[in-house]
C-alpha cells in the first residue's frame, strides 16, 4: 500500500475483515466454477484447491488514477505473467467490512478470467467463452465482444436459459462445461441441437425425465 495513505484503526479492521470474506467467497466460487469440469488439450483438470487470490486497498488505485489523469479506477484484475504464472487482484474499500453484491461480482469476474486462462481457452474481456461464463454466473462482462461473436453469444444465452439454467447442480455444471468447451468447434447452426441432445442424455442419466 502507498505510504501516503493513512488508515484509522477502524479502517484497518474493515480491510482485514473484508479481505477474509473475499478469500472465503473466492475459494467457494472457484470450487463452484471448477465443477463445470471442462477439459482441454492443455489442461485435463483444474485443481479447485489452487487459486492465487490477493487483495489491495482500493485507495491505491484512486491515487494512481488521480496522479495519471485517468477517468477510471481498477476495482480488480487478472494478471498473467507469460504462460506459467498468473494471479487475481481484488480491490477493497475500507469504509466498511461488508462483502456486497458489487464486490462479489468483481470476484466472480476475475476468477472466471483465471479459470479460462488455466484451461488454455480465450479469457480476455472481449472473448466469447468469457462472456458466456459471465452470463452463467452474473459476472458482469463489459467490454464489447469480438466482432462476429454476438450471434453465437445470443444463442448461448437462449439455450442456456431455456434448457440448462434450472437443472440440478450436477446436471447444470456438466452441461455448462460442455457448452463452453464446444463453442469453438461446433457450427452455430448445429449448436442448439447439440445442447438439446446433451440435455436429454443428462436428464436420462440423472433420472430427471
Amino acid at each position: 500500500m502507498d505510504k501516503r495513505i493513512k488508515l484509522s484503526q477502524e479502517e484497518m479492521c474493515n480491510y482485514f475483515i473484508r479481505e477474509q470474506k473475499v478469500m472465503e467467497y473466492g475459494i467457494e466460487f472457484f470450487k463452484d466454477v471448477c465443477g463445470n469440469s471442462i477439459s482441454t488439450d492443455t489442461c485435463i483438470m483444474v485443481n479447485d484447491e489452487v487459486i492465487p487470490l490477493s487483495c489491495f486497498n482500493i485507495m491505491d488505485e484512486y491515487l494512481y488514477s488521480v496522479e495519471n489523469d485517468l477517468d477510471y479506477t481498477v476495482q480488480g484484475g487478472f494478471v498473467s505473467v507469460g504462460k506459467k504464472q498468473a494471479y487475481i487482484r481484488i480491490g477493497i474499500d475500507t469504509s466498511n467490512s461488508i462483502l456486497n453484491k458489487r464486490l462479489k461480482r468483481t470476484i466472480r469476474h476475475e476468477i472466471i478470467h483465471y479459470y479460462l486462462w488455466v484451461l488454455g481457452l480465450p479469457y480476455m474481456d472481449n472473448s466469447l467463452e468469457f462472456w458466456c461464463l459471465c452470463h452463467v454466473y452474473d459476472a458482469g462482462a463489459y467490454e464489447k465482444l469480438n466482432c462476429g461473436n454476438e450471434k453465437y453469444y445470443n444463442l448461448f444465452v437462449e439455450v442456456f436459459d431455456t434448457y440448462v439454467a434450472d437443472l440440478q447442480w450436477n446436471a447444470k455444471h456438466i452441461l455448462t462445461g460442455q457448452m463452453i468447451a464446444r463453442i469453438r468447434n461446433t457450427p452455430i447452426d448445429k449448436y442448439k441441437d447439440f445442447v438439446i441432445d446433451m440435455v436429454n442424455k443428462i436428464k436420462k442419466l440423472y433420472s430427471l425425465v
